[in-house]
């Protein structure tokens, strides 16, 4: 029996090395192959590129986006001041003359045509003019052309008060009353 117990104990300490050398063996291929799916990219080189530059050209038209939006924002500055200035002339004119002479009337269109733009980039449009009540507080010509100044002064510090990307409603009420009296300096020098 001597032989038997030394045989099984012989048989059980092989079995366990064996054990012991699958599982030292084991361990560290199970451990590699887990830490190398978590590092390893599953998208190739290549593509990292070309995530890369597309990355790159998103941010290019952001930039070109914001950069377009404040050019159009300057623009816009610049049409108020430019109406502020036309209503100003038109004022000292007719005050001059009592009348506009050509050049005048060219410059009441143009006007008309700058607060159209100006009305339209604030986000207001034709409707919207017809609930101005500017001819009711306008009686005659020389308050038409007093209001015409005011007004333009006002829509333009409006316009310089009013945030690039806000959508002003005192800027569409400015527009309307200029061109409402706009529309009663025309009706009545003809």
């Amino acid at each position: 029996m001597s032989q038997l117990v030394q045989r099984n104990w012989l048989i059980m300490h092989a079995k366990f090395y064996l054990l012991f050398f699958i599982f030292v063996i084991s361990v560290p291929l199970v451990s590699h192959s887990q830490s190398g799916s978590a590092t390893r990219d599953p998208i190739d080189p290549e593509a990292r590129a070309n995530a890369r530059i597309e990355q790159h050209q998103r941010e290019m038209m952001s930039r070109m986006r914001v950069k377009r939006e404040k050019s159009l924002h300057e623009e816009h500055l610049a049409r108020a001041r430019e109406t502020a200035e036309l209503g100003n002339f038109l004022k000292s004119q007719f005050e001059a003359r009592q009348s506009l002479d050509r050049e005048a009337m060219k410059k009441l269109e143009r006007m008309e045509k700058i607060v159209k733009k100006l009305r339209n980039q604030s986000g207001g449009d034709d409707e919207m003019g017809e609930n101005s009540n500017a001819f009711s507080r306008v009686s005659n010509l020389p308050t038409a052309f007093t209001q015409l100044a005011e007004q333009s002064d006002k829509l333009q510090t409006a316009v310089e008060n009013t945030p690039r990307l806000v959508i002003s409603t005192s800027v569409i009420e400015r527009t309307n009353d200029l061109l409402n009296l706009i529309r009663f300096i025309r009706a009545h020098l003809k």
